[in-house]
């Protein structure tokens, strides 16, 4: 679900920016301006019987060579729209919630949580065979 929610969030990105989105696993030769998309927490909460909440914590770095802060600040302000609900591949929408951004050493650094309700089958215990004795 990891790698779903960052290819939905990454398509939301290039659909409100139109610029390079990187995953987390780049470190050198970033065009900048660009976004790079890190997945920070996982966590899963059993709710009841099959049924889960996990919580996805992600952060949008956004890069720009000139370290312009206006514009960073202009970019978070259309990143709180972007991000708001994002579509999932098999066509399912998630709604980003504690939205927040700071800019460190010219980086804007825009964190949003994504929480899905998953339901998991519980395996159930199937009687043996029944033998009758006479």
């Amino acid at each position: 679900m990891v790698v779903q929610l960052a290819d939905a969030i990454a398509d939301a990105l290039q659909l409100a920016f139109d610029l390079p989105v990187y995953g987390e696993r780049v470190r050198q030769g970033l065009e900048t301006p660009c976004f790079l998309v890190v997945p920070v927490r996982i966590s899963r909460e059993h709710v009841r019987g099959g049924r889960y909440e996990q919580t996805h914590l992600f952060d949008v770095r956004y890069f720009d060579e000139a370290g312009d802060f206006d514009g960073a600040h202009d970019v978070a302000d259309r990143l709180f729209d972007a991000l708001e609900v994002v579509s999932l591949a098999d066509g399912g929408k998630v709604r980003g919630s504690d939205m927040k951004y700071e800019i460190k050493e010219g980086v804007l650094l825009f964190s949003t949580m994504y929480r899905l309700l998953l339901y998991k089958e519980e395996e159930k215990t199937i009687m043996e065979d029944l033998q009758h004795e006479r």
